[in-house]
């Protein structure tokens, strides 16, 4: 190798630019923007994850007929009080969830669309925790189940939703 080429019997074969910039010293200006990339980009992966039991690319888009929109669930608690929530869409990609006894609200960020238990919806996380997420299924699922997951765990039942709208 020698200046970007290797030599193969006669034919010399240029380099791709990415390659002799980030195999040719002293450092040059692909390697700072090649690793700023790379850094961001698993800074991405540990904040938004990418677990792939999240999401399911076959599941279809929502329609206008079974779009959800708002509802309202009191979750299974262990000491028995119900904690009424309102869960209300405020865009296409924002959910807002109010605990009605306080007032108290959480935002939740759009993640995707996949199938739990043969119901099509929508997950959603936490805005100041994006390891905390939430299934909401379409209208139509049998006895609207809402789901919740933190972490790798597994998708857990919270409670069911009453339609709003």
């Amino acid at each position: 190798m020698k200046e970007g080429k290797i030599v193969h019997a006669d034919t010399p074969t240029v380099l791709p630019f990415w390659i002799r910039a980030l195999t040719s010293f002293p450092l040059r200006l692909g390697q700072p923007l090649v690793l700023a990339a790379l850094v961001a980009f698993g800074l991405a992966v540990l904040v938004f994850g990418t677990s792939s039991s999240d999401c399911d690319s076959a599941t279809p888009s929502e329609l206008p007929m079974t779009r959800v929109t708002k509802f309202t669930i009191s979750p299974r608690t262990t000491a028995g009080s119900t904690n009424r929530r309102e869960w209300t869409r405020v865009t296409n990609d924002r959910w807002v969830e109010r605990y009605v006894d306080d007032g108290f609200s959480i935002q939740f960020n759009l993640k995707c669309r996949t199938t739990l238990q043969g119901c099509p919806g929508t997950v959603v996380y936490e805005h100041q925790k994006p390891a905390v997420r939430r299934f909401i299924p379409d209208k139509g699922c049998e006895g609207m189940p809402f789901w919740l997951r933190e972490g790798d765990g597994d998708w857990g039942v919270a409670g069911s939703l009453t339609l709003q709208d």
